[in-house]
């Protein structure tokens, strides 16, 4: 029996969603030279979703409702921003070194808010052109990557769905769309092509 891993509540057979992925583990390293990355390809992972999480993350999805502690830090930052520059102008005169932090802050809060809200519009027009079921799935997904851990260690974590199905059709996009290195997108893609299904 498999656990839901955002409820924890055991499922019985076709209760649930279970999501094959593709364990990368990438190592940043920092010397002298700059910062570079070390990857390597993990194990094969399923993560579980119960239908009643992904269907209430759906529902998130299509009201907005997921994006809303992004969109709250950002109008932070744009109000921040906002009372900096007045307090700048009157009480450092103007002095270009106090006002550049506020115009920042502003230009980053209106660029952060009009992000999340064009990505948030794109999902929910994404998730609409959908049947209900591959819409349930496609949030169990979005879900499922959301709960997977991060971090190991030094290591940061990040998961590639391994259903030959979602492959990209080139191997240079599953290295763009993974932020892979070449050689690891190339493994990846053998790996996922040779796992049966």
């Amino acid at each position: 029996m498999k656990t839901c891993m955002n409820c924890g509540r055991e499922m019985k057979e076709g209760e649930n969603f279970v999501l094959p992925y593709l364990t990368v583990r990438t190592l940043p390293v920092r010397d002298l030279g700059g910062e570079h990355k070390v990857q390597a390809l993990g194990d094969f992972t399923e993560f579980a979703v119960c239908r009643s999480c992904a269907s209430e993350h759906l529902k998130k999805e299509q009201t907005g409702g997921t994006s809303q502690k992004r969109l709250l830090g950002f109008l932070l930052v744009l109000l921040a921003g906002i009372c900096v520059i007045p307090a700048a102008l009157l009480l450092a005169g103007g002095a270009p070194v106090y006002l550049m932090p506020g115009i920042f802050a502003v230009f980053a809060g209106t660029a952060g808010l009009v992000s999340t809200v064009r990505d948030s519009r794109s999902r929910r027009t994404e998730l609409a052109s959908m049947g209900t079921e591959e819409a349930l799935l496609s949030s169990a997904r979005a879900l499922a990557l959301t709960s997977a851990p991060r971090k190991q260690g030094d290591e940061d974590l990040s998961y590639i769905p391994a259903e030959k199905a979602l492959l990209p059709a080139k191997k240079g996009d599953l290295m763009v769309l993974y932020d892979l290195l070449p050689e690891i997108a190339l493994e990846a893609w053998k790996q996922i092509e040779a796992r049966p299904e």
